[in-house]
This record gives C-alpha cells, structure tokens and sequence, in this order.
C-alpha cells in the first residue's frame, strides 16, 4: 500500500529540486556581504584582475574575490572555456575566433595565451562541429 505524501513533503521535495536546478545552471559568489547567482548562458566572460573575478554577463559586470584556479572545475563543469591564465569564456557568446584570438558578440577581444592554445582551440572546434552536425542533420 502507498502513503500518501503530505503537503510538506511535497513543498520539500520541490524546493530541494529547485534548488539543485539554480545551482546547476548558476555560479554562485560572495560579493561582499551578499551572495549573488549569476546564471551561466548570460556569462560571456570571466577575467582575473589582481585578486579579484570579474564577470562580465549580457547585462552587467560584478566583481569579487577569488582565483579562476579555485573556481575551475566549476567553470569547465558548466562549459566555460580556458584561454589564458586569467581569462575563461562562455562558447555561447563567442562571435569569431582564430588561432590566437577570441572575439566576443560584445566586441571583446581576449587573446588565447600559448600554453592553453591547444586544448581551447580543441574545445571550440569540437563547439562547431555539434553546431554544425546539429544544421545539417536537421
């Protein structure tokens, strides 16, 4: 025989659920004394200055402390891409890239530094190819 859920455990599972979903599709940082979400498809770009990330979205930039080290496997895990040292970026908001360079649907320019050339250049062109195989196959 089955029970029967309660209202509570219905409105718990839900929240539960909700919560894995924002944090799944979100990156969350300690801007101060508040914590601020910042949903991945709006990141175009992360940038290291000094101590401090910037994230640079669709609408906004925020800043706060943090090394993109610390953060990484965050980054890669939600499909950000490693360019340089101090610079990752989201494929989604690329406009043209070359051997060397990014360029932005913003306009940015961020140059693709030696030791992470092959390994992004490897990310990108995989990127365009399932973009591509997903045109042409439809």
């Amino acid at each position: 025989m089955v029970k029967p859920f309660s209202k509570e455990e219905i409105e718990d599972t839900f929240n539960n659920i909700s919560r894995l979903l924002i944090e799944e599709n979100t990156i969350e940082f300690k801007s101060g004394y508040d914590m601020n979400a910042v949903k991945i498809k709006d990141i175009r770009f992360i940038n290291s200055e000094a101590r401090k990330l910037k994230v640079i979205t669709i609408n906004s930039e925020e800043s706060f402390y943090g090394k993109i080290d610390d953060y990484i496997v965050r980054f890669e895990d939600a499909g950000l891409i490693r360019i340089h040292k101090s610079c990752v970026i989201n494929p989604m908001h690329i406009f043209r890239y070359t051997y060397d360079l990014v360029i932005m649907n913003d306009g940015s320019e961020l140059n693709i530094s030696k030791p992470y050339k092959t390994k992004a250049r490897q990310q990108l062109m995989n990127i365009w190819r399932q973009k591509n195989d997903k045109f042409i196959n439809h």
